[in-house]
């Protein structure tokens, strides 16, 4: 995907996806994910891996939770 705006182009995107789309989050959830990105380097990649931890724990498919959660985070890492 090619965005104008960098990483902060791109979180508003993810964030409706993740709480209005999927169901991932709740509001109060996501906002915390970006407050968070506002606080250290890297905002993408950090708020990307806190939206598919809890993806991977609410749909692990045919993996544990923790399984589908934590490989999750490593594939979006």
């Amino acid at each position: 995907m090619v965005t104008f705006g960098g990483a902060y182009a791109v979180l508003p995107y993810v964030g409706q996806q993740a709480v209005e789309h999927y169901g991932w989050l709740t509001t109060p959830q996501m906002l915390d994910g970006l407050r968070l990105a506002e606080t250290t380097p890297g905002p993408l990649i950090l708020v990307l891996q806190y939206v598919v931890f809890p993806a991977g724990w609410a749909s692990p498919g045919a993996l544990s939770p923790l399984g589908a959660a934590t490989l999750g985070a490593a594939m979006t890492t």
